[in-house]
């Protein structure tokens, strides 16, 4: 038998001490930080049992900027403060095919980043997804700790003990205040010198943010199915994190379709195309109030003039407003009061 310290041909024989040499011992469950998503404290499960890791995202949005694939995520650190988010963003690595605890295979994200354990810090691979109803916001798996750490099963909280929560989360800190950093924006308005327009900029210049109003009108694309893009006044519109459609009633069908544009390349709406197109329906607009049990005033449509007389009856007759289907201003509407024929 070969002791400690004896070498053969394969070199010293694997002791415990040899083993344990630059390891760390954690327990089961401890507190970590990731410094680049500006992430001070999270409670993290040392999971044996998982080989990568996984990070609790409420949500994610993908996009490009600069050639480089990103992923923006929202990140509740605390499971006590729903109130208290982190968004940041990062590299995306790869969208891999993963399978839970339970057996359900679902595609999530994988970024790459730093990790805070103690004084030790070395870049680690997670994947993102939601774990609102689990008991830790981060599992660490097992490729995050090979020759690093041994796990003592029956112990919590060996590296560091508890952090000081207050200091780290500000009680003042409003939701998602914390590690967001600057977006470019794009801002669709036909008048760039509307007061609500420049409103807009000024406050997310205020917030570092960078904007660029885009004519709407001056807008033209390409819906090619694997490369969708758009061009404005002969450059390419790239890069942009965000959108925010100023579009008017007049122009609602070439903004739309801009808007569309936008979110087929993984731009965020502020306000979606679909919901924009359904609010300039008031027939739609109505429809769908109604569906929901939202209560509306007693409502009727009709095409042709020869059928009003019957409508308003239907209704329940005067007085009431009869309005055209079509157009924004007041003269499209009339007052109709009781004893009074009417005529069309």
């Amino acid at each position: 038998m070969v002791s400690v310290g004896d070498t053969g041909i394969f070199g010293p024989t694997p002791t415990p001490e040899l083993e344990n040499r630059g390891r760390v011992v954690v327990g089961w469950r401890e507190w970590m930080s990731l410094p680049r998503l500006g992430i001070p404290a999270i409670k993290a499960k040392v999971d044996t049992g998982a080989r990568t890791s996984s990070l609790h995202a409420f949500f994610t949005e993908h996009f490009r900027r600069g050639g480089k694939s990103l992923v923006r995520l929202g990140v509740h650190p605390l499971r006590e403060r729903q109130d208290l988010a982190v968004i940041c963003v990062c590299e995306l690595l790869d969208q891999r095919g993963v399978s839970d605890s339970g057996g359900h295979r679902e595609k999530r994200w994988v970024i790459e980043t730093p990790l805070r354990l103690g004084d030790a810090e070395w870049p680690v691979e997670g994947t993102l997804t939601n774990h609102d109803s689990m008991l830790f916001r981060m599992l660490l798996g097992r490729t995050a700790m090979v020759g690093r750490m041994l796990v003592d099963p029956k112990a919590s909280y060996l590296v560091g003990g508890q952090p000081d929560l207050g200091s780290l989360y500000s009680d003042s800190a409003s939701p998602l205040e914390i590690g967001i950093g600057p977006m470019k924006i794009a801002i669709l308005s036909h008048n760039p010198k509307l007061y609500s327009t420049r409103r807009l900029v000024e406050a997310a210049t205020e917030h570092g943010h960078e904007t660029r109003i885009l004519d709407v009108l001056r807008c033209y694309m390409d819906i090619t199915s694997h490369r969708p893009g758009i061009h404005y006044r002969g450059e390419a519109v790239t890069g942009f994190d965000a959108v925010i459609p100023r579009i008017g009633a007049s122009v609602t069908f070439y903004g739309s379709v801009v808007l569309r544009q936008f979110e087929m390349m993984n731009t965020y709406p502020l306000n979606e195309s679909v919901a924009i197109t359904r609010s300039r329906d008031k027939l739609r607009s109505l429809q769908l109030l109604s569906r929901k049990g939202i209560g509306l005033p007693v409502t009727g449509f009709a095409y042709a003039p020869d059928d009003i007389q019957d409508l308003i009856k239907m209704v329940g007759g005067a007085p009431l407003v009869i309005k055209l289907l079509e157009g924004t201003r007041a003269s499209a509407s009339c007052w109709r009061r009781p004893r009074r024929p009417l005529r069309v």
